[in-house]
């Protein structure tokens, strides 16, 4: 749903003066923001149907950040050389293997015995530390000059037929 969104909703934040990829990080991670408050009211609601649409929602507002920084991250790993590129690739596929390796070992071994909600705590402490990160990301990660750029006007693509 996000994917199909992601267009109209860049459109509507430009005429708010949101031009270039890196200025929609800010309100995009803005809004990813409330996947923390959705995450602590999901933990408590009391029906399924009700715990599906607010994954849901989640799922939608930080669609839009992660669809605008996977874009700003091909356009900046077209700026390196063939080779590299191959390190740089490799060097974000090691640093997820050992993410999963130490989230694995966490949880199979360390955290043996917790409670399903001592679980759902740790887990919404930890969407709620990564809300704070995504909500200061924009300020952090470009300078003022890069977020006001005007954006670089790219070739019409044209559909095999």
């Amino acid at each position: 749903i996000a994917a199909s969104l992601v267009k109209p909703v860049r459109k509507l934040l430009s005429k708010f003066g949101y031009q270039s990829e890196e200025s929609l990080l800010k309100p995009f991670f803005i809004l990813a923001v409330l996947e923390a408050p959705l995450f602590w009211l999901m933990m408590s609601w009391h029906s399924m149907a009700g715990v599906l649409l607010l994954y849901g929602c989640q799922a939608l507002v930080t669609g839009f950040g992660a669809i605008t920084a996977s874009g700003l991250q091909q356009k900046s790993l077209g700026t390196y050389s063939d080779s590299d590129l191959n390190k740089v690739l490799a060097a974000q596929s090691f640093i997820s293997i050992i993410a999963a390796i130490i989230s694995t070992i966490v949880y199979g071994f360390v955290l043996t015995g917790i409670s399903i909600k001592t679980a759902m705590l740790i887990a919404a402490a930890a969407i709620s530390l990564q809300a704070a990160v995504r909500l200061a990301a924009p300020w952090l990660g470009f300078t003022k000059e890069e977020r006001q750029r005007e954006p670089t006007p790219t070739a019409p693509t044209t559909s095999p037929n």
